[in-house]
């Protein structure tokens, strides 16, 4: 084998091994959707945390006193939102639930407007399928509020992650093809 087969194959047994660990944690997310969302919620909260003193000590740093001082009010509101987050990590996923159903909607509005557009090339009718099976889960959030609060976020970070990681496996694979093509002599 050669230098570069083997970095493609050592690159290709690393991917594999992302991709498992992040099947892994995606089922794990899934089959936990509450401790996955609070830990999101967490997440969030000690990002908007840290903007939000970012934010203020920027402020301080501005040299005009109209702009430091919206930057500090828009520093305070992220860093009391971060707080309020981090300290009621609950009530801080029922937000990021609410958020993402705002979401659904838009993108599913836009992705069927967009679908219809697209209508006389071809795979328009995918396009048209994902919006209605967007607005389909908005609804499903909407209609089991404020339960889906619970779930929603969890579920739908583990699907993610369960087909992030599917990807990463089957890229990996490829790639792992790929290196032992090059290997081959031509005939």
């Amino acid at each position: 084998m050669s230098i570069e087969t083997d970095a493609i194959e050592d690159t290709s047994r690393i991917g594999m091994a992302v991709g498992i660990l992040i099947v892994i944690l995606g089922i794990l997310a899934m089959v936990a959707p509450m401790i996955a969302g609070m830990s999101i919620s967490v997440m969030v909260g000690l990002i908007l945390l840290f903007a939000g003193i970012v934010q203020i000590v920027f402020a301080f740093k501005a040299q005009s006193f109209g702009s430091g001082l919206l930057k500090f009010l828009f520093g305070g509101i992220s860093l009391l939102g971060g707080l309020f987050m981090m300290v009621m990590p609950a009530m801080g996923l029922m937000t990021l639930t609410i958020v993402l159903l705002a979401y659904f909607i838009v993108e599913g509005i836009f992705t069927i407007i967009i679908a219809f557009q697209y209508k006389p090339q071809r795979g328009w009718g995918w396009m048209l399928f994902s919006g209605i099976i967007t607005l389909v889960l908005a609804w499903m959030i909407w209609k089991s509020w404020p339960v889906s609060g619970a779930w929603a976020v969890g579920i739908l970070v583990g699907v993610r992650l369960l087909f992030s990681g599917f990807s990463i496996i089957f890229t990996s694979m490829a790639t792992k093809q790929l290196s032992q093509s090059i290997e081959k002599p031509v005939n």
